[in-house]
C-alpha cells in the first residue's frame, strides 16, 4: 500500500510539473516574411506579472527592449533606433507590442528571454525574412498548405486523447503550445495578404479562396482549442481527486497496523505472541478457578 501511495504522490508531482511548464512560457508573434522598408509588428505575450521580473528582447543578438512586470517597456537607446512605437498591456497576462522597420533584405532573428530574478524561465527564438519583392499569392498558398498539414496532425493527436486515461495527459501541454503556434501562423498569413500587391497581386477569386481556407482553419482551431481546454480541466479534476485519495489512503490505511508490525524485529513479534497466549491462558484459568469456588 505504501508503494501505491508513493506512486500516486509522484504522479501528482509530475502533473503539477506539466502545468508549471505550460504556465512559465512566453509566446512571440512576428510575420514570417516582411517587405523591405515597411513597418511590422512584434507581439510578445509574456506571462502574468506575478510570475516574472523581466523579459529581454534581442534583435539579431542585440538587446532591443526590456519588459518588466510593473508592467512597462524600455527601448535600448543604441539598438532601438528603428522602433517606431512600443507599449504594454496587462490583461491578466503582460503583452508587449513593438512596431519596427527593417531595410536589410535577409533573414533576421528575434530572441525573447524571460526571467524571475536571475532564473531563466523561458527562451524563444523567431526567425523571419525581409524581401525586396512583394509577397506573392503562391507564397501564401504554400504557407496555408503547410499550416493545414500541421493542424491535421495536431487534430489526430488530440482525438487520440481521452479524459479517462490520465497516463497520456503529459502531451496536452505540448499540443496546446502547437495549437497556439498554428493560431499565430494563421494570423501572420492574414496580415501577409496586405503585402501581396504590385505585379503578383491577389485577384478577387484567389483572395476569396484564401479567405475561405483561413475561415475553415480558424473554425477547426476553435474546436481543437475547446477540446484541449476540456482535457486540461479534466486533468485538473483527476489530479485533485488523486491527491485527495492519496491523503485518505494514508490516514485510513486498513493495513497500517499490520504494516507497522512488519517493521518490528522478529524477536519482538515472538514475545508479543507469547504474551498474548499467556494472557489468554491466565484469563481462562481465572475463569475456571472462579467456577470451582462456587
Amino acid at each position: 500500500m505504501d508503494t501505491k501511495i508513493k506512486f500516486k504522490g509522484v504522479l501528482v508531482l509530475l502533473l503539477l510539473l506539466v502545468f508549471s511548464i505550460s504556465v512559465y512560457s512566453s509566446s512571440t508573434t512576428v510575420p514570417w516574411v516582411v517587405q523591405s522598408g515597411s513597418s511590422f509588428l512584434i507581439s510578445i505575450r509574456v506571462m502574468s506579472a506575478s510570475a516574472f521580473t523581466s523579459t529581454q528582447v534581442f534583435y539579431d543578438n542585440k538587446l532591443l527592449a526590456t519588459i518588466d512586470n510593473t508592467p512597462s517597456i524600455s527601448i535600448d537607446p543604441t539598438n532601438g533606433k528603428f522602433v517606431l512605437k512600443s507599449f504594454v498591456v496587462d490583461d491578466g497576462v503582460v503583452n508587449a507590442y513593438l512596431s519596427y522597420v527593417e531595410k536589410s533584405s535577409t533573414s533576421h532573428t528575434i530572441k525573447v528571454m524571460t526571467y524571475n530574478g536571475s532564473d531563466l524561465l523561458s527562451e524563444e527564438n523567431k526567425t523571419f525574412s525581409v524581401v525586396d519583392n512583394p509577397f506573392t499569392s503562391a507564397d501564401i498558398t504554400t504557407r496555408l498548405s503547410s499550416v493545414e498539414s500541421t493542424l491535421a496532425t495536431i487534430q489526430t493527436s488530440i482525438n487520440s486523447l481521452t479524459s479517462d486515461n490520465i497516463s497520456n495527459k503529459s502531451s496536452i501541454s505540448s499540443l496546446s503550445s502547437s495549437l497556439q503556434s498554428v493560431i499565430s501562423d494563421v494570423a501572420v498569413i492574414k496580415s501577409s495578404l496586405n503585402i501581396s500587391t504590385n505585379s503578383d497581386a491577389i485577384t478577387v477569386l484567389k483572395q476569396r479562396s484564401i479567405d475561405e481556407k483561413i475561415a475553415s482553419l480558424e473554425t477547426t482551431l476553435k474546436e481543437q482549442s475547446d477540446k484541449i481546454a476540456f482535457l486540461e480541466q479534466q486533468l485538473m479534476v483527476q489530479s485533485d481527486e488523486l491527491e485527495k485519495s492519496s491523503k485518505i489512503s494514508s490516514a485510513f490505511d486498513l493495513n497500517g497496523l499490520f504494516g507497522a508490525a512488519s517493521n518490528f524485529s522478529p524477536i519482538i513479534l515472538i514475545l508479543a505472541i507469547i504474551g498474548l497466549i499467556g494472557f489468554v491462558i491466565v484469563k481462562k484459568f481465572n475463569s475456571n478457578s472462579g467456577g470451582l469456588r462456587r
